[in-house]
């Protein structure tokens, strides 16, 4: 859903005359695939697509950016989200929460 909000907010972007009251927008994305995942290959490449296609635009460049995190995963996640509590944002597969 985020990809069709960067592709919308382009597009408006670019329709602008004066893009002077524009706010700027850096969209960070990750994620990881397995080797035989064909959709989620296909998603990687769309939004890597778009990202170039953003930088290699000259009148918005300025205005909207997208990068992606490849092999994003929990570990990386800290390097990312410094200030982030994984541990406690995370529920383990086969672990349910204790009400007590």
């Amino acid at each position: 859903m985020l990809i069709f909000y960067i592709i919308q907010r382009y597009l408006e972007i670019k329709k602008l005359k004066d893009r002077s009251k524009v706010v700027p927008r850096i969209i960070f994305m990750g994620g990881i695939s397995r080797p035989g995942d064909r959709l989620h290959l296909l998603v990687i490449k769309l939004i890597i697509s778009i990202s170039q296609r953003l930088e290699l635009d000259k009148d918005t460049n300025k205005y909207l950016r997208v990068y992606f995190l490849p092999n994003y995963t929990t570990s990386k996640e800290y390097w990312y989200v410094p200030a982030l509590d994984v541990n406690e944002q995370l529920t383990l597969p086969g672990k349910q929460a204790c009400s007590t």
